[in-house]
């Protein structure tokens, strides 16, 4: 157990990483929860902030960090489960089966850690800890980072990293000698000690103990055999290795090498060309917050007295009831209905579902205040959009294909994002691949009603903590359509 001086007497804290397996990934879904004690940071709600930010960030080469969970003494990250081996099981198989790791796959290696190091940079982080065994080799992509040390947040890493008796030998040398923040350099230190061990079949540091690693760095470098690989990758190898952290090669540099931006090209096609990028394991939904009905319906040209059908659009030709609306009068006459509810913030998700109205369901979304007077079809004209059961969307009078046909039997979700302005289709729990951005500033959720007795049920209406799962890995032949305001032509 981790302790420390705590006035008057002394306190014990969880030990700082402790991990814990949730769910069952023989199941298909696992998560891993490791648990942080405040005091031994820095700043946590500094901490707390940088860590929610990897909520939102949904990137394939990262493990996807999927709640974090505060105490009075700890936080709580759960992160998705990694049950594929290690970079480190890779190379230790390879070396008990006495092969050579070709330089293809040392480029790979080079490449997926830079790539996912630049990722984690574009969000303010660096991992501070990298070994092979934070390097995970997936199935549908070539790899992914996990387990960050977020050494900058930490008030004592190198303390911990000894208390936990934790593998030293690839932190660099300004890790070792606290020479304060540290920068990505430190990272590209250690990718360059996981490629000397890929070329070398050993660590070049392997300790668990500072006063060695300090006596280690006290000497000359160890030599690398590397007659078998090109110079283009000793030279890098030369250089992310090099003891002097300034004079280390740059993050930059390295994803500028040829050989490297092939292969990132390559794995980049790859994902784009999978039906479902699959990257990440099944997840829990987002956490949502319900908006429980009664919900208020209003009627889009109900008081539009100069509509010539003005008198067939009044309550009593159509019953509510909690959630839903139902079409009492004997007439095809197109309504459409809107929630009497503006959305102008959040991750919004309104589904639905239709009843005797096989042939003609239609759902969408209408700027607020409402301006189509006298146009019964949500989507005719620049302040709607409707999703149709023909699986064309229409916008502005504009049709859309790319979507699925949907059916009576089927719930159709519209997710909007109003902080990104974006607005995903789903039936029944499928992302379709046509999305629209830059939709309305306020809007509210609508459908419409054509024949006799059909229906229409606002089966949920939500607010999500963060996208649907399938959204940031997207489906094949996504297209995003940018919303049409400009004004019809009389």
């Amino acid at each position: 157990m981790f302790s420390f001086q705590s006035s008057p007497q002394q306190k014990t804290v969880t030990p700082f990483g402790k991990k814990e397996t949730v769910g069952d990934p023989n199941a298909g879904f696992a998560e891993m929860k490791r648990t942080l004690p405040k005091d031994l940071m820095k700043d946590p709600t500094s901490f707390l902030g940088k860590k929610q930010a990897l909520i939102e960030y949904r990137c394939p080469y990262i493990v996807q960090v999927t709640a974090i969970d505060e105490t009075e003494t700890d936080i709580e990250i759960t992160e998705e489960h990694i049950s594929t081996d290690s970079l480190n099981e890779y190379l230790g198989q390879v070396n008990r089966m006495g092969l050579m790791i070709s330089e293809e796959k040392i480029w790979d290696i080079v490449g997926i850690v830079a790539l996912s190091l630049k990722k984690l940079l574009e969000k303010g982080f660096m991992h501070g800890n990298l070994k092979p065994s934070n390097v995970f080799l997936m199935k549908d992509c070539v790899g992914k980072l996990g387990d960050f040390f977020l050494w900058n947040e930490i008030k004592d890493p190198i303390s911990i990293m000894v208390e936990k008796k934790s593998e030293l030998g690839y932190l660099s040398p300004e890790q070792i000698n606290g020479e304060g923040e540290i920068t990505i350099a430190s990272d590209i230190y250690a990718l360059g000690l996981i490629i000397a061990q890929a070329v070398g079949k050993a660590p070049l540091y392997k300790t668990t103990s500072l006063d060695e690693l300090k006596e280690k760095y006290a000497s000359p470098p160890p030599s690398i055999q590397m007659t078998m690989y090109s110079e283009n990758l000793q030279n890098t190898l030369t250089g992310m290795i090099n003891r002097t952290a300034s004079e280390r090669i740059t993050l930059e540099k390295i994803l500028e090498i040829e050989t490297v931006k092939n292969r990132i090209n390559m794995w980049e096609t790859r994902l784009g060309k999978l039906p479902v990028k699959y990257t990440y394991p099944k997840e829990r939904p987002p956490k949502y917050t319900d908006i429980p009905g009664p919900f208020t319906f209003k009627i889009a040209n109900k008081d539009d007295s100069s509509d010539p059908h003005y008198d067939e659009f009044t309550d009593k030709n159509f019953s509510v009831n909690e959630t839903t609306v139902t079409k009492e009068v004997n007439s095809l006459l197109t309504t459409t209905f809107y929630l009497d509810k503006p959305f102008t913030s959040g991750i919004v998700s309104c589904s639905f579902s239709f009843q005797h109205s096989e042939g003609s369901m239609y759902v969408g979304i209408s700027s607020n205040p409402i301006t189509q007077a006298g146009r019964t079809w949500i989507g005719e004209n620049p302040e709607s959009l409707r999703y149709m059961f023909s699986g064309k969307v229409i916008q502005n009078g504009k049709w859309v294909s790319g979507c699925e046909p949907f059916s009576a039997q089927d719930v159709v979700t519209l997710e909007a994002n109003m902080e990104k302005r974006t607005l995903h289709i789903f039936k029944s729990d499928v992302l379709q691949p046509v999305y629209f951005t830059n939709i309305p500033e306020e809007i509210l959720f609508g459908f419409c009603l054509v024949r006799p007795k059909s229906s229409c049920e606002v089966s949920s209406l939500c607010t999500l903590e963060f996208p649907s799962p399938d959204i940031d890995r997207g489906v094949e032949n996504m297209k995003g359509i940018e919303w049409d305001y400009s004004p019809q032509k009389a």
